[in-house]
């Protein structure tokens, strides 16, 4: 009885670790919502940019959803309603719109972006 125990308690660690240590695959919040994400990059030398405010309007949004973009450039948009969505990028005095950006329940949309800093 007490190697039953024993075994039967290893294997619920097991089991916690393990989902502890893998997160589900889909990081788009939930089975009614979805997400976009993406990186932004100066369009001639590649580099990332750090500071990009990244806006999601969209019909099916009661407010419009911000990001600001990492040092890495990176941002994340996520407890998106499906639907179409305009997302906008505003960096210094640049201003860039991106139409059509479709977003499924349970999916991460990826929206990567080129700004052309010299305009």
């Amino acid at each position: 009885m007490k190697n039953k125990l024993i075994i039967a308690g290893l294997l619920g660690a097991t089991t916690l670790g393990t989902s502890l240590l893998a997160p589900s695959v889909a990081h788009a919040q939930s089975q009614t919502t979805g997400a976009i994400t993406g990186t932004v990059v100066d369009s001639k030398s590649g580099e990332k940019l750090a500071g990009v405010t990244v806006i999601a309007t969209s019909t099916s949004l009661a407010q419009a959803q911000t990001a600001i973009t990492d040092e890495n450039g990176q941002y994340k948009i996520t407890d998106l309603p499906p639907g179409d969505y305009l997302v906008t990028f505003y960096y210094a005095d640049i201003t860039l719109e991106r139409g059509g950006v479709n977003v499924g329940i349970g999916k991460v949309t990826p929206v990567f972006q080129k700004l052309n800093q010299a305009q």
